[in-house]
């Protein structure tokens, strides 16, 4: 007799009707940031904001922008970044991320996103999320799966 194989089947569901009612084309956040030490890459001897640095400003700008306007318990997850890094900022400078949502689809939202630094532009380009439950993690930790 063989190992007998179990598959465990989640659905997904939530006490909210609609998560992203309040959500609404528009919606803009403003962020500035001081570049920092640890923001510069450590492969290269500039010390200037990394892309990885800039990636991380820009999600969690976009992911404020919007959590306000989110029921209580909800969030949202990156799940893809199209951006540039076309220019410089150095340590001690400041950047300003500037994001706003462009497009809701469903649970899903999509941004324009620039940000810039005392010499111009630094990045531009787009960041989606996702309208998520995050106890929904746990559960699907859970449940191994």
């Amino acid at each position: 007799m063989g190992a007998a194989t179990f598959r465990t089947r989640i659905r997904w569901t939530s006490s909210v009707t609609d998560p992203i009612a309040a959500l609404s084309v528009g919606i803009t956040n403003d962020v500035h940031v001081e570049v920092t030490d640890s923001m510069a890459p450590g492969h290269v001897p500039a010390r200037v904001i990394s892309t990885p640095s800039l990636v991380s400003i820009i999600e969690g700008a976009c992911r404020r922008a919007v959590l306000p306007h989110l029921p209580a318990g909800h969030d949202t997850v990156g799940t893809h970044v199209c951006v540039s890094h076309e220019g410089v900022a150095l340590v001690g400078q400041h950047v300003r991320v500037r994001c706003e949502l462009i497009e809701v689809q469903g649970r899903h939202l999509s941004f324009a996103v620039t940000v810039d630094g005392p010499a111009g532009a630094v990045s531009k380009g787009t960041h989606r999320r996702a309208v998520v439950d995050p106890s929904r993690f746990a559960r699907a930790e859970d449940a191994g799966t």
